[in-house]
């Protein structure tokens, strides 16, 4: 799941009409960053909810204010959402219900 959110950042970047503007770079970066750090731990069998608080700030602020194309902000608030569900799932809200992409969950 993070990869995808990871490659989708990157594309976006790509395609950004404005990628020369530092701002936008400096918020894609550090989302990315943010990935990193919940990646590595998740990755070692860790689970760091504010790590996981931070993707979601970071990539929320990329879609809010940066000047991608439409449908680059999209896919990118497809990820935020699957995200979200993520940490609900991951912090209690639907124990019940897993998503089907959560690592490792086989119905």
């Amino acid at each position: 799941m993070m990869q995808k959110v990871y490659r989708d950042l990157e594309r976006a970047a790509a395609d950004s009409y404005f990628a020369n503007n530092r701002t936008d770079r400096f918020r894609l970066e550090r989302a990315k960053q943010q990935i990193n750090e919940f990646q590595t731990k998740w990755s070692n069998g860790r689970y760091d909810s504010r790590e996981l608080n931070d993707v979601v700030v970071a990539l929320q602020s990329v879609v809010d204010r940066n000047t991608n194309n439409w449908r680059d902000r999209e896919v990118l608030r497809e990820d935020l959402d699957r995200l979200r569900r993520f940490r609900s799932w991951r912090e209690g809200s639907f124990r019940d219900h897993p998503p089907e992409y959560v690592p490792g969950y086989r119905r």
